[in-house]
């Protein structure tokens, strides 16, 4: 028995974006099931709409799709499935990658972090050289004294060590 278009399953679409080139974009649509007469495409609606056809497809139901675009823009994986003239499409949830101004939340994160960790050992190295200094005090008096001979310098050492 041959398979129908109500065989097929609705795309699935997964969109990977890179951290710091945010226009760079992976879209791999998994089409469940390729028919004698499918078409696998991808529309891309933002500044111009257009439709990627003819993707690298892995194991001939799931897609990968390069592309550069600048957000806001919309993303739809399409199974075209042509039955005896007929145009069928099933269409995958669209997804909308968004415009995000400033920095990645990711970032401020990670130098939080390392700003945080510097502090705490800075102020340990801090408390560590004050009581090394409290329990090896040596205090050091030079006096100057004049004789008819010349200057004479002397010297009282003071120790506070344990």
């Amino acid at each position: 028995m041959p398979a129908t278009y109500s065989d097929a399953p609705v795309p699935i679409i997964t969109v990977y974006q890179q951290m710091g080139d945010r226009e760079h974009v992976i879209v791999l649509c998994s089409f469940g099931r390729r028919f004698i007469e499918s078409s696998f495409q991808l529309s891309v609606d933002y500044e111009q709409n257009y439709t990627l056809k003819n993707p690298a497809c892995i194991a001939h139901e799931m897609c990968v799709f390069n592309i550069t675009v600048r957000p806001p823009v919309s993303l739809t994986c399409i199974h075209e499935i042509i039955t005896f003239g007929n145009d069928s499409y099933l269409l995958s949830e669209t997804y909308v990658l968004e415009h995000h101004d400033g920095v990645s939340s990711f970032y401020i994160g990670f130098f939080s972090f390392i700003v945080v960790g510097l502090i705490i050992m800075t102020a340990a190295v801090i408390v560590t050289n004050i009581r090394s200094n409290a329990q090896g005090m040596c205090f050091v008096n030079y006096s100057f004294i004049y004789s008819n001979s010349g200057y004479y310098k002397m010297t009282t050492v003071r120790s506070n060590l344990n």
